[in-house]
């Protein structure tokens, strides 16, 4: 049986920097991060990215400050 593979999130530091974080992450996991993106998308009216998310979800876990 073939292992369904999950897009990798690419969460980058600045655009200027070359630190690029990649992660591969679970289907489940993903799909997760795209139905709490749609809700955070309709809180704020604005549109909110799967990786932004990602970044601030993994940035609060580690207690770093995140700048948006």
């Amino acid at each position: 049986m073939h292992k369904v593979k999950s897009p990798p999130l690419k969460i980058g530091t600045d655009i200027a920097s070359a630190k690029t974080l990649f992660l591969r992450i679970p289907p489940e996991l993903h799909a997760a991060l795209v139905v709490a993106a749609g809700g955070e998308q309709q809180k704020r009216g604005e549109r909110v990215s799967v990786n932004w998310l990602a970044a601030k979800i993994l940035a609060k876990a580690m207690d770093l400050d995140v700048i948006e």
